[in-house]
């Protein structure tokens, strides 16, 4: 539930800063429970991939900056998000590859 009020906070943030929230985000939210982790990806990609690479090459390079240069304690909960999401794709990944390997 806090990080709902977070990510709330930060689309207030960004609405406040551009005048509107970006689609991709308002179709996540509405999607409940099965695009939780969709909505904060908008604000994930930033700290995940450099400015120009393929995966936010559709995205305004003004809003990059924006959510780029956000002060630390209003991000820290998506990069601790992101971290532990890509620790469990690995997990996953590696227990399938080991189960495969002890059959």
């Amino acid at each position: 539930m806090t990080k709902n009020k977070q990510h709330l906070l930060l689309c207030d943030i960004f609405k406040e800063r551009f005048g509107y929230v970006p689609a991709g985000i308002i179709l996540a939210q509405a999607g409940g429970i099965f695009l939780a982790f969709q909505k904060d990806m908008y604000f994930i990609f930033p700290f995940a991939f450099k400015k120009g690479s393929f995966p936010v090459r559709n995205m305004n390079p003004e809003h990059y900056d924006f959510i780029k240069n956000l002060p630390k304690e209003e991000v820290s909960w998506l990069k601790i998000k992101f971290t532990l999401f890509l620790t469990m794709i690995v997990l996953f990944f590696t227990t399938i590859i080991t189960s495969y390997l002890f059959l």
